[in-house]
């Protein structure tokens, strides 16, 4: 949680910082974010795409949306799962790997989610319905697994990120490639 948390914190002053860096005498303004990101930086994606509104664009790699990590933490280490009598977690721990998106927290936003078929660590078997069920909420979103690939990036996975960018973050309309 302090990772994800110090993460977010860090994106936002950069955010917040940035454009006054760039453009000292306030000749454009920065005001959409498009992030990418591959494995613990792909749930601090879906948390930035989930919780900051200037975040409209997004690519997250071999990782799983916010209130699907609790299960993965909980369920692949020494962890006690939340069934459990020996579960001693802070509550608010708890509520962060558990709060569900809603839907509005989505709208207008760009979002291509990656996966490997064959993912040990992020497998989308155990957390496709959570996907399925939030990811609609998005302006525009795609699903993509590549069979025969793990917990990686692959240079199809580059070349469908920079395709996004391209299209969501580059041009007025979207347009295909």
């Amino acid at each position: 949680m302090a990772t994800l948390r110090g993460g977010q914190a860090d994106y936002r002053l950069l955010m917040d910082m940035l454009g006054s860096y760039l453009f000292p005498h306030d000749e454009r303004r920065l005001t959409e974010w498009m992030f990418l990101g591959v494995s613990l930086g792909g749930h601090l994606t879906w948390r930035m795409l989930r919780e900051d509104p200037r975040v409209t664009i997004g690519v997250p790699i071999v990782s799983v949306p916010p209130e699907t990590l609790g299960w993965f933490i909980t369920h692949r280490s020494e962890v006690p799962r939340p069934d459990d009598p020996d579960f001693d977690v802070a509550q608010n721990v708890y509520e962060f790997f558990t709060e569900e998106t809603k839907p509005e927290q989505l709208r207008g936003k760009h979002i291509l989610s990656m996966h490997g078929a064959i993912d040990p660590l992020m497998n989308i078997s155990r957390m496709g319905s959570t996907l399925r069920r939030i990811v609609p909420y998005a302006q525009d979103w795609e699903i993509f697994v590549q069979e025969g690939t793990g917990h990686q990036v692959t240079p199809e996975m580059t070349r469908k990120a920079a395709e996004w960018f391209y299209r969501f973050g580059m041009t007025d309309d979207g347009a295909k490639l």
